[in-house]
């Protein structure tokens, strides 16, 4: 037996009123409903069984009675689920599962897979919850589920920036550990998010030619040991390639030091081996290009004094060999100029300051005999000649007296000649040679340097061998002038003086 569902008289309203008066409506129909299934049983119970029914068996009237206790059961629950329908299309907001799938297809628009694989999946899980609530009829919490995970979801997208510099971070530190598979992989996700980034392209780039790379590292370092030249050609070559792994930086950095350190010392050998051979410079040129590889080192500054102090003793060497050729030449003169020189190089020499102190002397001595011989004549005057003796007496005893100072047993050719030829000079001097003067007692006679004689017809007198400029003059008559030399070995000289060449 059906029990009927009593329904509450429809009413034209507005439409928030109707679904006000909906939702009263269905309550009332379930509590009315609930009332009436109550009374039912307890009627049931409380009749008699009527004569109809006392031929029947018992079984049969609780059949009957259980029949009609799950109709109404039945009833009731359909009652139930009509209610959940309609609570479910008042209490659940469905904009909100529109507004997770455009967000959704947004952010796999956005590869969100590729480079948010693990959050994304747990927001796509959290979806799946708020779904399983949703078929409970817990709205509440599903639409919770649903607007965390929209909420989820833009701030990933909001990180993009962020996740896109630790994906660069991390893969540039997996290339570092050379795990290039996973370096490639994560920034092949960084790829996906900005495919235009130049560092990434470049990252790409260094990834794809890393194992090249370090197949050129390995040839390097198995020839650093035996052809240096060679590793850091193979280094270089990959450091063009990828300039950033620094392994490669570092490792050339290495063996180029190696290379100048070789080179430097090989420059320092060969300057020192140039200074053993007194090649200067040759040994300055290989110092410069060992200054050049190294300028910090100390032995430079050692070798730059020895290679001074070389130089130096070269110069002075060079200067007295010259000297030597000078005094050899008894050019007193230039000698003593480059003494000068050598002690303006080095002023503590005690030999050359001996040495110029023997050029001083024979300059002294050559002076002295000098003034004698080139002008003997001179020695006509008798204080002149004693003076001359005197020079010469000086020379001969300062060659005798101060023998270490003249060297008297290798003394100079040209020094005893001068000695011989003043010694001559002196002798004739003291000779007397008779000169007859002749003229025609109307010539004025005059000999330069010795005396005025005036008119004459016959003079004899007497000069000193030497150089005589004599001169006659008379008015109205060109002068009459002879220059005659009056020799030590002339016995007699006849000398006629007459100004017979009228103007």
């Amino acid at each position: 037996m059906k029990t009927p569902i009593l329904k509450a008289p429809s009413q034209t309203q507005d439409p928030i009123k109707n679904n006000e008066n909906k939702k009263s409506n269905t309550l009332i129909i379930v509590v009315m409903a609930v009332i009436i299934c109550i009374l039912i049983i307890i009627i049931i119970s409380l009749l008699k069984p009527s004569p109809s029914l006392i031929d029947q068996s018992k079984e049969q009237q609780s059949k009957i009675i259980s029949n009609e206790i799950s109709e109404n059961k039945s009833i009731l629950l359909k009652e139930k689920d009509q209610i959940k329908e309609e609570k479910s299309a008042d209490f659940f907001n469905e904009e909100i599962k529109i507004k997770w799938m455009l967000k959704k297809n947004n952010a796999e628009a956005e590869n969100i897979l590729d480079w948010a694989e693990e959050p994304y999946k747990k927001i796509l899980k959290d979806i799946q919850q708020a779904d399983i609530l949703l078929k409970e009829n817990d709205f509440d919490n599903a639409e919770k589920g649903y607007q965390t995970a929209i909420k989820n979801v833009d701030e990933i997208l909001a990180n993009k920036t962020i996740i896109l510099e630790q994906l660069i971070v991390t893969g540039i530190t997996l290339l570092e550990q050379n795990k290039i598979n996973q370096a490639k992989e994560t920034i092949q996700k960084a790829e996906k998010i900005d495919a235009n980034n130049t560092q990434i392209k470049r990252l790409l780039q260094r990834i794809n030619h890393r194992k090249d790379v370090k197949k050129i590292v390995k040839q390097a370092e198995e020839q650093q040991e035996n052809d240096i030249n060679a590793a850091i050609s193979l280094l270089e070559k990959a450091f063009k390639i990828e300039p950033e792994y620094k392994i490669i930086s570092d490792n050339l950095a290495v063996l180029k030091n190696i290379k100048k350190q070789a080179e430097f010392n090989q420059a320092i050998d060969k300057t020192m081996k140039a200074l053993d051979r007194k090649k200067l410079s040759l040994a300055e040129k290989y110092l410069i290009q060992a200054e050049k590889l190294d300028p910090s080192q100390i032995i430079l500054k050692e070798l730059q004094q020895r290679i001074k102090k070389e130089q130096k003793n070269k110069k002075i060497r060079n200067l007295k060999y010259k000297t030597k050729i000078l005094e050899k030449n008894e050019q007193w003169l230039e000698a003593s100029q480059l003494y000068k020189k050598i002690l303006l190089i080095d002023p503590n020499l005690n030999t050359i300051l001996v040495a110029q102190q023997r050029v001083k002397a024979y300059i002294r001595l050559n002076n002295l005999l000098d003034a004698i011989i080139i002008k003997p004549e001179r020695l006509r005057n008798d204080k002149i000649l004693e003076k001359s003796k005197k020079s010469l007496q000086y020379v001969q005893s300062e060659i005798n007296n101060n023998s270490d100072l003249y060297y008297l047993k290798n003394i100079t050719p040209i020094l005893i000649k001068k000695i011989v030829q003043v010694k001559k000079i002196i002798s004739d001097a003291g000779i007397l040679v008779s000169v007859l003067l002749q003229s025609d007692n109307e010539t004025d006679i005059v000999i330069y340097q010795v005396a005025q004689y005036g008119k004459l017809t016959e003079k004899k007198i007497q000069l000193r061998p030497g150089k005589y400029t004599i001169v006659g003059s008379r008015a109205g008559y060109r002068d009459f002038r002879r220059l005659i030399t009056i020799r030590a070995s002339d016995k007699a000289r006849y000398i006629r003086i007459i100004c017979s060449e009228k103007i």
